[in-house]
């Protein structure tokens, strides 16, 4: 094992604080320090022995004479618990595991969605959704029914809901009504959400309630994958990326919604002990005058930044996913079928041939998703295509709705026609990683 130092204060401050923690809880917590002695403040301890003759580290302190309290007590430490926590151990540490990718390394995991009931009802099902997301960074839920609440109540589920500028829950088109290109039809490079916050919203939820005509694909992009490359290939650069700080800024003056908003940060942030990266903050709409850069530094940085854009803009990095409305099953013949009406699901339909994918409800007359959604029912239209007869089988429609890691993943879209309509949110990392841990995931 690796020789490892501790800092005489640094054990006698644990000491001190697990002293007082046995104090505070009557029962059910075991700590690892054991025989305290109540402190009524901090002192400054000298160690007057020590022994390692079994497994655990026993320290015997001896109080200073310009302090009054008792000394001799004694603090027992584990030695793997030590090393575990001594700086060189954090330094091999991961905090979170990540499984970093491109398109092609996303696409053969086949990470698998999780089912709208089993997310809300089973600590099962939600605990592979959390997996999922804290290693690949996005997850989905399936067959979830179109409404704005419905999204509410799986945000609710693993973490509080962020208000921002934007509100509690957002739900918008391309109307214009905000001073942000989200409110559009055009495309969206990629970026990652609230740069200008000085701490960026953590979770981005998205959920497409309608999209009539034709685009709209959402692209996503790890981040971390195309940072990775940049240290492997350019370290220099990934280091300037680190170290120097940006402002991204937002201001809006549209109707009602007059905001200014700043945050400050590097592109790149890392946990100084262990070089980990735990945030990306890349967003080229809302990036501020550079005035925070030194000007013998400000071509260096735009180098380096160029050197993570080639990166983050390479088509094989790119992942791309169509939100959409759910499809209907149905048949096209004349055979006959069970009677059943609309809301009456008693009855299962018996098909005379094998179903047929019509495509969105849009395109089978006389449905609508207010009347059909979550009913189960069949029943027999006209098809405007060929009039034959088409029997539908209806089940809640098959939507999906998509988590994001604001901190890792960038997001963006490619320009689309019609009427489209999402709704989503933000969340409180905090919380979100607090519901995994609860889980027993490491985050």
């Amino acid at each position: 094992m690796k020789r490892q130092k501790f800092s005489r204060m640094w054990n006698c401050k644990l000491s001190h604080l697990q002293s007082k923690l046995q104090a505070l809880l009557k029962g059910g917590v075991i700590c690892r320090t054991l025989q305290q002695p109540n402190f009524k403040s901090s002192f400054l301890l000298t160690i007057h022995r020590y022994h390692t003759v079994s497994k655990p580290l026993n320290c015997a302190w001896q109080q200073h004479e310009d302090h009054f309290g008792p000394d001799g007590h004694v603090t027992r430490y584990d030695l793997d618990w030590l090393a575990k926590n001594s700086y060189e151990g954090q330094k091999q540490k991961v905090i979170q595991p990540r499984i970093l990718w491109n398109a092609e390394i996303y696409q053969q995991a086949q990470v698998p969605s999780v089912d709208f009931q089993s997310f809300l009802e089973s600590n099962e099902g939600l605990k592979k959704f959390l997996q999922n997301f804290l290693l690949y960074g996005i997850a989905f839920v399936e067959n979830v029914p179109p409404t704005q609440e419905h999204t509410a109540r799986l945000a609710e589920r693993i973490s509080l809901i962020r208000e921002t500028i934007y509100g509690r829950m957002w739900h918008f088109t391309s109307d214009f009504s905000r001073g942000d290109t989200a409110y559009t039809k055009l495309a969206l490079d990629r970026h990652t959400d609230t740069t200008y916050f000085q701490e960026p919203c953590g979770i981005q939820v998205f959920h497409c309630l309608k999209h009539e005509g034709t685009g709209g694909r959402t692209l996503l992009v790890d981040g971390f994958y195309a940072a990775e490359q940049v240290l492997q290939k350019a370290p220099e650069e990934f280091e300037l990326l680190s170290k120097v700080p940006l402002k991204h800024e937002y201001i809006e003056n549209v109707g009602e919604c007059q905001n200014h908003m700043i945050g400050v940060g590097p592109v790149l942030n890392i946990y100084p002990w262990n070089k980990e990266l735990y945030l990306i903050r890349y967003n080229n709409y809302d990036r501020a005058v550079i005035n925070t850069v030194p000007y013998d530094v400000v071509h260096r940085w735009y180098t380096a930044h160029r050197t993570l854009t080639k990166e983050l803009r390479r088509p094989e990095n790119e992942f791309w996913v169509k939100l959409k409305p759910g499809k209907v099953a149905a048949m096209i013949g004349a055979g006959p079928i069970q009677s059943q009406e609309p809301g009456d699901s008693s009855k299962s339909p018996t098909w005379t041939q094998g179903p047929k994918e019509l495509g969105h409800l849009s395109l089978l007359s006389q449905v609508t998703a207010d009347s059909w959604i979550g009913s189960g029912a069949t029943g027999k239209w006209n098809n405007k295509v060929d009039q034959s007869s088409v029997y539908l089988c209806l089940s809640p429609l098959r939507q999906r709705v998509l988590f994001i890691d604001n901190w890792r993943v960038l997001h963006g879209r490619e320009s689309f026609t019609g009427y489209r309509q999402l709704c989503g949110c933000y969340l409180t990392r905090d919380d979100v990683l607090n519901t995994a841990r609860l889980l027993g995931l490491q985050a």
